[in-house]
């Protein structure tokens, strides 16, 4: 994948969830591949998931938490 393939979306500060009878922690960062139109990557490291994709700042998209 191609450096400009890659974005990753800052989700904010997300409150854990309920799925299938067990308590989630959503992780903050999603990297996005726009070229595959999927997530490859979450985690809540921003540095390391920055320095693993060789992406700079200019490449975080911040997002709305979702209320």
């Amino acid at each position: 994948m191609m450096d400009d393939d890659i974005c990753i979306a800052d989700l904010g500060d997300c409150p854990d969830i309920y799925v299938n009878g067990q308590t989630e922690t959503v992780p903050r960062y999603a990297v996005w591949s726009w070229s595959a139109s999927r997530i490859i990557e979450t985690g809540d490291d921003l540095p390391g998931l920055l320095k693993k994709y060789r992406l700079s700042g200019s490449r975080i998209i911040r997002c709305r938490p979702v209320r």
